[in-house]
């Protein structure tokens, strides 16, 4: 199992925030209501100048303005508000609108951190343990981790339950894994209900039950999860916990797939190859192959010489043109990705 952890791809709290005004019938309630948090924010109310902040930041009731945002959530953030911390932290470390700054963003999770603040002992503690952008401490994390799934944060509790499975600074121990991560899966974390599926399907810390594990997998898969989407797929390959169904898994490989998952990528271009749930299509088979291998995929390194005196030789600059227009859509485009706090 692998940790597939998701933070936010918006900034925090504000997309908490955004999401809640835009869930609004119109934008005259927006507008009136920004008026009545201006007043308070002005008043010095940490609480209305990180709202006002967050209406500057999503142009909600007024025109958009980063400058005005970043001002009101500093001013709340110096007000001790624990989400206009954690706001503010993730600016700096993502350098939206302010000059990139770990040690600032450091210093302002850690903030909102002890305020208790569940999120930001997340994503703090997950840093820690990482120690790629924060030095790593694996006491520290762990520690900040149990307080944010003591508080029944989802991304903690799945986080800290992969942990327990893989004894990563924590003892291992199947059972606590299974209770973590069980926890959050509850709660709908495709994370979560992923490795959930794969425990039930192992057996680790629970008896083996094929079928809740696949059940778990498709939950997660539908919630968009690569991962999930790809173990779905060798369920339905194989016949484990479902009927043997190679359409489905074809489908289910090609979501996964499209997400850049080389697992997935390399057992596509096996069902493409051989016309195994598709139609055999040689060169689209090859570019997959291709994508995957490019991503180190053993499996996938090891087959394409095999699959290249298979195939009609005219196929392979076209399964290669594919491949190069699939990374000039889907990689090069992404110019500003979401940051990965996580691998």
């Amino acid at each position: 199992m692998k940790p597939l952890v998701k933070l936010l791809l918006a900034t925090l709290a504000l997309a908490w925030f955004g999401q809640t005004v835009q869930a609004q019938p119109d934008e005259s309630y927006a507008k009136r209501w920004t008026q009545t948090t201006r007043f308070l924010a002005e008043k010095g109310d940490p609480q209305s100048q990180f709202v006002l902040g967050c209406c500057y930041y999503y142009g909600k009731g007024m025109a958009t303005n980063y400058d005005e945002a970043i001002k009101w959530i500093s001013k709340a953030a110096e007000g001790s508000n624990a989400m206009a911390q954690c706001a503010l932290g993730y600016c700096y470390y993502r350098g939206l609108h302010v000059a990139k700054n770990y040690k600032e963003a450091e210093k302002l999770i850690r903030q909102a951190a002890d305020q208790n603040f569940a999120l930001a002992q997340y994503l703090l503690g997950s840093s820690y343990i990482y120690g790629q952008v924060f030095p790593q401490n694996y006491t520290e994390g762990v520690k900040l981790l149990q307080k944010a799934a003591a508080q029944n944060n989802p991304e903690a509790q799945s986080y800290l339950g992969w942990l327990y499975s893989t004894g990563k600074g924590v003892p291992k121990d199947d059972a606590l894994a299974f209770e973590w991560i069980k926890k959050a899966a509850t709660q709908n974390n495709a994370d979560a209900q992923d490795l959930l599926g794969c425990i039930y399907i192992l057996g680790k810390g629970v008896a083996t039950n094929m079928e809740e594990g696949v059940r778990w997998l498709r939950k997660a898969a539908e919630q968009n999860n690569a991962a999930a989407q790809d173990s779905l797929g060798m369920s339905y390959f194989t016949g484990n916990g479902v009927l043997k169904d190679y359409s489905e898994a074809v489908k289910w490989y090609s979501k996964a797939a499209e997400q850049n998952n080389a697992d997935a990528q390399f057992y596509l271009g096996l069902c493409l190859a051989a016309g195994k749930g598709t139609t055999k299509d040689y060169a689209e088979a090859y570019k997959w192959i291709l994508l995957s291998s490019g991503q180190d995929n053993q499996k996938a390194k090891e087959y394409i010489s095999e699959l290249v005196r298979e195939m009609p030789l005219e196929k392979i600059p076209e399964g290669l043109r594919r491949a190069n227009d699939w990374i000039e859509h889907h990689i090069k485009s992404e110019s500003n990705p979401p940051p990965a706090w996580l691998k």
